[in-house]
């Protein structure tokens, strides 16, 4: 009897022991999220809480703003260490002699999500759109450098081709007067055309104030 028990309980603390060995790898084999980024090359930002919106001409959060900053780009960039603006869509820009015409040349290879080519003319629209005084974006008031742009917002011209801003032809210089654009803030992000024709765009953009 004694030795049935004696071997009962050699089983029981052995099972014991097994267990306690299974949990303890368990715990060792757990992947963090940090062992999953360096492993799978992902950066894991934490945002807080939860966006409002993603309309980049909408949203005036820092909450959205750095989702935001993650999809999509701008004509130029801040660098990461002197804010001195870097390209972005714009693969690089020029300056007329007066400082105030601005020229970006766009890359071709620049695309939207779904595969599309990203264009002056979608630079374009959405200026416009973000300009337009029905969809009462906050922060429409940083494009006020551009030619009429604030004309436009209040409603005081409605023609938006007076506004500063042009898709130009590849083969066509600009001469005409402009302000400085800051293409790197919110406001000036692009946003797909709700609709697309079926001529192609060419992909250089002039920003205009005067």
């Amino acid at each position: 009897m004694c030795r049935d028990n004696y071997t009962l309980f050699i089983i029981k603390a052995a099972a014991v022991l097994l267990l306690t060995l299974l949990t303890g790898i368990g715990c060792d084999q757990r992947i963090t999220p940090m062992t999953m980024g360096n492993e799978r090359q992902i950066l894991f930002l934490g945002n807080s809480t939860e966006p409002n919106d993603l309309d980049p001409h909408l949203v005036t959060g820092v909450v959205e703003h750095r989702i935001l900053s993650a999809l999509f780009e701008g004509l130029v960039a801040p660098d990461p260490i002197t804010l001195e603006p870097v390209p972005g869509v714009a693969e690089r820009w020029s300056v007329s002699d007066d400082g105030l015409t601005y020229m970006f040349f766009l890359r071709e290879t620049a695309r939207w999500s779904n595969g599309d080519p990203v264009t002056a003319h979608d630079f374009v629209f959405s200026y416009q759109r973000i300009l337009s005084p029905k969809l009462a974006a906050e922060y429409a008031y940083m494009l006020y450098v551009l030619k009429n742009a604030q004309a436009y917002h209040r409603g005081t011209i409605e023609d938006f081709s007076f506004v500063g801003v042009k898709a130009l032809d590849t083969h066509t210089s600009s001469s005409a007067a402009s302000p400085f654009c800051v293409p790197s803030l919110p406001g000036w992000l692009p946003m797909p055309p709700t609709a697309k024709t079926s001529n192609s765009v060419p992909p250089r953009l002039r920003c205009n104030t005067g």
